[in-house]
């Protein structure tokens, strides 16, 4: 299993690593910290390079004006990936 977590691209540092792997501990389970402008395409890249088979997302399940607007990294990576996508809503 692998855990990607993605910080902003003018992020600079993770707070969270310890946390999240003190969470995590009980399963074998690889913790990636990514920075990107682009969430998605780092998301994508990760799981391509570390050769998943399958990509889980969590969807907000935002509707009407309020997903046009904040756009979707869940959508996104739907739409450009090339690995199956399993959505949690």
């Amino acid at each position: 299993m692998l855990f990607v977590r993605i910080m902003p691209g003018r992020y600079r540092g993770n707070p969270f690593r310890p946390r999240l792997e003190s969470r995590i501990s009980p399963v074998d389970c690889e913790v990636v910290t990514e920075t990107a402008d682009s969430p998605y395409e780092a998301i994508i890249g990760v799981a391509e390079e570390k050769g998943c088979d399958l990509i889980m997302m969590a969807s907000h399940g935002r509707r009407g004006v309020k997903a046009i607007l904040i756009g979707s990294e869940t959508q996104k990576v739907l739409t450009h990936s090339n690995i199956p996508v399993l959505v949690y809503r």
